[in-house]
């Protein structure tokens, strides 16, 4: 906590002799505007400049280098993600599933973040112009025709209600009573409000 709460503090030249800047070390320094980090310093602690909200230079972490594991990126992004789109927690996991997040991390862990929002909202998109039918009938683990089979409803006809071409909510009432069985669901789960 060597400078913590300096509120007068403008600007720093780290020296080359330091090799860490430890946590809370600039904390509060709410004036701070730039800060010179040499290529000597190999690893900042977290909160090293948290409330340091004028600091101009972002450019300083680029310099270090971090050992993220996956497990370690993948709650980072996902709270960067939540803090970027403001939804919560529930909601992300709903359409974006903690096991997706680090399929991703091979190929976006180095990737900006604004990179990981991109990907992020276009699996959201995606997932969530499936229909409620087609999102049952995945997570209960049955394929179109092996629906139809049990259900007596035709296979054309469950493709149509879930690429939207035939609105389920039009539909007889014995077609999602039949579904509704065997899904283990209600009819009220089927309907597209």
């Amino acid at each position: 906590m060597a400078f913590w709460n300096c509120v007068n503090l403008r600007s720093v030249e780290i020296p080359d002799s330091l090799l860490r800047i430890e946590d809370s070390a600039f904390s509060s320094c709410s004036s701070l505007k730039k800060i010179n980090i040499p290529d000597s310093v190999e690893d900042i602690a977290e909160d090293a400049f948290l409330g340091c909200d004028n600091l101009a230079d972002r450019e300083m972490t680029a310099q270090i280098e971090y050992d993220r594991s996956r497990e370690y990126w993948s709650g980072w992004i996902l709270a960067y993600y939540q803090w970027y789109t403001g939804k919560s927690f529930k909601d992300i996991f709903e359409r974006l599933p903690m096991s997706e997040v680090q399929r991703l991390y091979p190929t976006l862990h180095e990737a900006s973040e604004s990179k990981f929002v991109d990907v992020a909202d276009k699996i959201c998109f995606l997932e969530a112009s499936d229909t409620k039918l087609k999102k049952i009938r995945k997570s209960s683990g049955y394929s179109q025709r092996e629906l139809a089979e049990k259900s007596g409803v035709s296979i054309r006809m469950i493709q149509q209600y879930e690429i939207k071409a035939k609105d389920i909510n039009k539909a007889a009432g014995e077609t999602l009573m039949a579904l509704s069985r065997v899904l283990g669901c209600t009819v009220e789960d089927l309907l597209e409000v």
